[in-house]
């Protein structure tokens, strides 16, 4: 028809597992996804490097951060080539650790919007604490137990994501012995939490702040109340009160009652911890869980930039 349309290109999170939800038509990312494309956009996703139909030679769990950039890069420069798709108005909805790469492709893009769900603000090496000082106590870890897990995972985390340390010399370290037994990080080879040892202490180079710092176009940050990953709506306040310091630009914060890091709705916490615990947790088929008000207040923001635009 020669209509050009605006769109939203999903990004992923850290998981090196496919995103065609053709199996799972109830996938609670797939019924937020359709309803994106219902309110009239173009929706464009990309698999990861080796994942799914991704043809070619690199591997999901062989690259570092910036390598997966790049690819997500590439697949944006498409998008904007497509000719029905409006390049004035394409934003990007960064989920989890997609989250992340969001604002690093902002800053060398012109881009609409850009819009996060459960991100990470801070350095990861911080996050990455966080996990065992605070996450861990959601889970019903003691607050001394949490200490001490901190205190023993801590030199490795440092090892790991502050310096350039050989894999093999790291793991045959001393001082990181009792790190690595205690089995608070699952490492398998040169795996460790499911990717390459490199590719998250490539992303610990990067400055979140600072690219968020950067951002020349509206942003929305939404947290899901429940969102365990995502720790607290700490990351969407600090990174809302930054956008909107700097006056270029406005930054929208939303927190959305009851609902988790996979856009779940649960009548309390407790109610999501137990479903975690027991297995009965699956956002692959969500049944009534799936909460549609994410999807809401993603379209209505994106839908009045465009009007503005």
């Amino acid at each position: 028809h020669g209509e050009k349309r605006p769109a939203m290109y999903y990004i992923q999170g850290y998981t090196c597992q496919s995103i065609d939800h053709a199996m799972f038509p109830e996938a609670t990312m797939q019924q937020l996804l359709n309803a994106v494309v219902q309110s009239g956009m173009v929706v464009y996703k990309i698999e990861k490097f080796g994942v799914g139909d991704s043809q070619g030679e690199l591997r999901c769990e062989d690259v570092d951060f910036t390598t997966e950039m790049a690819g997500f890069e590439a697949g944006l420069n498409a998008l904007k080539g497509y000719d029905f798709v409006d390049d004035s108005k394409v934003f990007i909805f960064g989920h989890s650790l997609g989250g992340v790469y969001a604002p690093l492709l902002a800053k060398t893009h012109e881009l609409a919007g850009v819009a996060v769900y459960g991100a990470v603000f801070k350095p990861w090496y911080d996050y990455m604490l966080d996990i065992f000082a605070v996450q861990s106590l959601m889970f019903g870890t003691s607050q001394a137990e949490a200490k001490a897990n901190t205190d023993t995972v801590q030199p490795l985390l440092a090892a790991w994501l502050k310096t350039e340390q050989d894999w093999q010399n790291m793991m045959a370290a001393p001082a990181l012995q009792s790190a690595i037994n205690s089995n608070l990080l699952p490492i398998q080879g040169e795996q460790i939490l499911h990717r390459h040892y490199t590719f998250f202490r490539d992303l610990n180079r990067y400055d979140l702040q600072q690219a968020w710092q950067q951002s020349q176009q509206p942003v929305l940050a939404i947290h899901g109340e429940f969102d365990i990953q995502a720790i607290s709506s700490d990351w969407a306040k600090d990174l809302g009160a930054t956008i909107n310091a700097q006056n270029k630009t406005q930054a929208t914060v939303k927190i959305i009652a009851n609902t988790d890091h996979g856009l779940m709705r649960y009548p309390s916490m407790q109610a999501l911890q137990s479903d975690m615990g027991t297995g009965a947790y699956r956002p692959g088929s969500p049944g009534t869980h799936y909460n549609p008000a994410v999807a809401e207040v993603l379209i209505d923001w994106m839908q009045k930039i465009g009007k503005q635009k």
